[in-house]
C-alpha cells in the first residue's frame, strides 16, 4: 500500500519494492524481543514494550523513506509525505493492537 502511495501519489517513480519490504523486514526485528519479552506478568510492562517496539519499527520506517525520498519531498509533496507518515504510524497502531490481542494474552 505504501508503495502505492509513493508512486502514484507523491508520484516518485524510482523506489523499489523490493526495498521497500525489506525495510519493513527489517524494522519489524524490534517486536521478535518484545514477544520474548513477554513473558513477564507486568501487563505494564508489556503495554510499555509493545509501545517502544512500534515507535522503534516506525521510526526506522520514516528515517529510511526519507533518507531515500529526500530530495523529491519538496513543495507539495511535504504534505504527502506527511499523510504517508499518518498511514504508516496508523498501520503500526492496528499491528500492535492485534499483537496485544490475538497473540500476546
Amino acid at each position: 500500500m505504501q508503495l502505492l502511495i509513493i508512486r502514484y501519489v507523491m508520484v516518485i517513480e524510482y523506489i523499489e519494492y523490493l526495498w521497500l519490504f525489506a525495510v519493513h523486514g527489517y524494522s519489524f526485528t524490534m517486536f521478535v524481543l518484545t514477544t520474548a519479552l513477554n513473558i513477564v506478568p507486568l501487563e505494564w510492562l508489556r503495554w510499555g514494550l509493545l509501545g517502544l517496539s512500534a515507535l522503534v519499527c516506525l521510526s526506522v520506517m520514516v528515517s529510511e523513506l526519507y533518507r531515500n525520498m529526500q530530495e523529491n519531498i519538496k513543495g507539495a509533496n511535504v504534505s504527502k509525505f506527511f499523510l504517508l507518515i499518518l498511514f504508516l504510524a496508523f498501520t503500526q497502531g492496528i499491528l500492535v493492537l492485534s499483537l496485544k490481542r490475538y497473540f500476546l494474552v
